[in-house]
């Protein structure tokens, strides 16, 4: 490995719960993570969702463990039968279960406030496996908890995002940022190009063996009609010297693309530097179209009347305010002069 060359930490996002694997929930846990995973310059390796059986909770996790340095799991920790993350667990490493104090006096005090009676079944989403550390609930009751799965560092988190993403956030994320400074690996040098009016394809030819020789440089795209999106993700042990190769890269590939380039990272405008490109022909677009019900330029689609961005037409005159109608009952006559007003509102 040269100088330059950082081998990245790895994870995996395991989400558990029938309700997702049969589609009834959507995982928007998992898009919240792998968001924040790959700011923090982790290499996310694989989503996987299983059901709430043991024995498939414990197989995946006996996979993950071997394969990734990090697992994050979502899900399993309330206090329903079919919660079974902290006994699966606490199962596949051969140790008991007891529950967190803090967690357990929030609890009491939390159902005491409101009125609720404390069932027996309430004291299982407090449990944690022995010799874990709890991560506090501050959107909820279940805590999660952080534990050495025998090759891999496990994070056990709640399934709601809410409850979730307070968690991650609080203790889950600066945990991870530290394990990436003992390792030296700063987070990655990033930028993404938004592109208006070239076909993905042609992106791509244009871009052939831009990264040629640039050691832990990668390229990616993504469609979202009628933009296309170029992302470039430089990985270098020295973060100043990773952002300086990105510059680097960043001159070629704007030689390369041209001024179909009209946004870098999160400067997007929507479409009104695309069409204002477009107005000054500074772009050659050839199917552009002028849409009169957005009042905007885009590209052909159904039901758009296409025009050339010459014979654009002006935008339309606003439109005369209608009058403001009153609810029944609140308009008066007057007998005296034949007008109308509408009474104030209550």
């Amino acid at each position: 490995m040269s100088s330059s060359e950082v081998r990245a930490q790895s994870a995996a996002l395991l989400a558990i719960g029938d309700e997702v694997l049969r589609g009834e929930v959507a995982n928007s846990n998992a898009a919240f993570l792998s968001g924040h995973l790959f700011e923090a310059g982790i290499d996310l390796r694989e989503h996987v969702v299983v059901s709430d059986d043991p024995t498939a909770i414990r197989s995946v996790l006996v996979r993950l463990r071997a394969e990734v340095d990090v697992v994050i799991a979502t899900g399993g920790l309330g206090p329903t039968e079919d919660d079974r993350t902290v006994d699966t667990v606490a199962d596949l490493l051969g140790v008991g279960t007891a529950a967190d104090e803090p967690s357990l006096e929030a609890m009491k005090k939390r159902f005491a406030t409101h009125g609720f009676e404390l069932t027996p079944n309430n004291l299982r989403q407090v449990r944690i496996p022995t010799g874990a550390q709890a991560l506090p609930n501050a959107a909820g009751i279940a805590p999660g908890f952080r534990i050495s799965l025998g090759g891999a560092e496990g994070y056990f988190l709640p399934g709601v995002p809410r409850e979730m993403e307070k968690m991650f956030i609080d203790h889950v994320a600066p945990r991870l940022a530290s394990r990436m400074t003992e390792m030296g690996t700063p987070p990655p040098a990033v930028r993404t190009w938004h592109v208006y009016g070239m076909g993905e394809s042609h992106i791509d030819h244009r871009l052939a063996g831009l990264l040629t020789g640039i050691e832990g440089a990668t390229l990616h795209f993504r469609t979202s009609n009628p933009e296309n999106h170029v992302k470039v993700v430089v990985r270098d042990r020295n973060l100043e010297r990773g952002r300086a190769t990105l510059e680097k890269i960043d001159l070629e590939l704007r030689k390369r693309i041209g001024p179909g380039i009209y946004a870098v990272d999160g400067d997007k405008r929507d479409y009104e530097m695309g069409s204002a490109a477009l107005m000054f022909g500074a772009m050659d677009v050839p199917n552009a179209c002028y849409v009169p019900g957005l009042r905007t330029y885009g590209v052909r689609n159904a039901g758009a009347r296409c025009v050339s961005a010459a014979r654009a037409p002006a935008a339309p005159p606003a439109r005369r305010p209608r009058p403001r109608r009153a609810w029944p009952g609140q308009r008066r006559a007057s007998r005296s002069s034949g007008s109308t007003s509408a009474a104030p509102w209550p």
